[in-house]
């Protein structure tokens, strides 16, 4: 009895972290499905596709060389215990649930991801062609302004104050960029700025970062009709 408790006593922490552990991860599992379940909702509202992550290729791929029989019954073992599916979800938890197709004509992206102990939901919206103009529009703060310093790309003025004093744009051509920055395009630009500060407009296309999980289709798509509406002034140039 006393070898039992000293056991115990000397091993408190690994004993509470193999009891800890299992229900985090099942915590976790738990949160997952329920994510997927409200994204597939989402993507069907907004005809969307749910992709998930998937299970590396050691795993779902048959070996090149099976030389022996060990190697095999490895293998086989690998294929029972990925055909599980707590265990499949387990490993594509470590990649984040994304919705992708196409929305007013627009290839876009909505993707949950992780980062500083918070959740954020990533919209992006791709132009239909990249613009080759190393374009970079972002919301005017000072430190991004202490960033741009350190970039290639020269600043544009739009000659508009209201624009030019709430919105960054720096490239590498800045005549054709102006050209781009046409009245109407300044001010649906300025409405999705106001609305959504963390916008980036680059040569791929427009990108949104929204703190938190989106999981409302009407918010989702009220963020790609305010993108897409910004995004058909870059493609029709």
């Amino acid at each position: 009895m006393d070898n039992i408790l000293s056991f115990i006593m000397a091993n408190i922490p690994f004993l509470i972290f193999i009891g800890v552990f299992p229900l985090m991860i099942y915590i976790g599992y738990l949160g997952r499905q329920k994510q997927k379940a409200k994204m597939k909702d989402i993507a069907m509202k907004l005809g969307l596709q749910l992709s998930e992550g998937r299970l590396t290729p050691q795993i779902t791929g048959r070996p090149q060389n099976i030389s022996n029989a060990r190697d095999f019954n490895t293998y086989q073992a690998s294929k029972k215990l990925a055909g599980n599916g707590f265990i499949k979800e387990l490993l594509s938890m470590m990649s984040p649930l994304s919705l992708t197709g196409k929305y007013k004509g627009y290839d876009v992206r909505i993707t949950v991801t992780k980062r500083d102990k918070a959740t954020y939901t990533e919209f992006k919206t791709a132009f239909p062609r990249p613009l080759g103009l190393g374009l970079k529009i972002n919301a005017n703060n000072l430190l991004l302004k202490q960033f741009i310093l350190g970039q290639k790309g020269k600043t544009v003025q739009a000659g508009n104050e209201p624009f030019d004093k709430k919105i960054q744009v720096n490239g590498n051509d800045p005549l054709k960029i102006k050209y781009l920055l046409t009245l109407e395009n300044q001010r649906s630009l300025l409405d999705l700025f106001s609305v959504y500060p963390s916008t980036v407009v680059d040569d791929q296309g427009i990108s949104i970062s929204v703190r938190g999980f989106t999981d409302d289709s009407q918010k989702c798509s009220a963020v790609l009709d305010r993108m897409t509406a910004a995004a058909k002034h870059f493609s029709h140039n």
